[in-house]
């Protein structure tokens, strides 16, 4: 159950309610960039010089009302167990390509579009501006509706030879 503590309007329904504590970025997105201290460094320039702080965490904000972050949740699962289960992306990827075959379209696309749609309307990417995007993916996400493969195109990229559980410190050249 998902942690519910402040009071206001949910981004999804857009109901006046208690609102979870919400993951932007699904947690187990994360995994692969931590460090052996559960830490990702998070950077930015300043003055032309890279400035790093480490997080535990990723980002999250009280976005989502029980119900809706249940909605999210669906999504999240199915990617999470498409993803990480048998019939995702095998233990080593040694070819120049990868075929993704048996999901779910509906839900695969439906998980990277809330990741979209949940970075556009967070304060804590307050660049990134979907404009007329942000609700009319605000409305496919509260209904589940099936998105056109023409719509919202999604393209992947698997870094070949690199094991599974492997991070991405592993390609690090230099050390933090």
């Amino acid at each position: 159950m998902a942690t519910v503590v402040t009071e206001g309007t949910c981004k999804l329904c857009l109901k006046t309610t208690k609102l979870c504590k919400s993951h932007i970025v699904p947690e187990f997105c994360y995994g692969p960039m931590y460090n052996e201290k559960h830490q990702i460094f998070l950077g930015r320039f300043k003055k032309s010089r890279l400035v790093k702080r480490p997080i535990q965490k990723g980002y999250w904000e009280y976005l989502l009302c029980e119900k809706c972050e249940g909605i999210i949740n669906q999504y999240e699962k199915a990617f999470h167990d498409y993803w990480y289960g048998p019939t995702g992306i095998p233990p080593r990827v040694i070819d120049d390509h990868l075929v993704l075959r048996n999901a779910d379209y509906r839900t695969f696309k439906l998980f990277h579009l809330s990741v979209l749609w949940r970075v556009g309307v967070s304060s804590s990417f307050s660049r990134i501006n979907l404009g007329p995007y942000a609700d009319r993916l605000r409305k496919i996400l509260l209904e589940g509706r099936a998105v056109p493969q023409e719509h919202y195109p999604i393209v992947g990229c698997v870094l070949p030879g690199l094991p599974a559980g492997s991070s991405s410190a592993d390609l690090r050249t230099d050390q933090d």
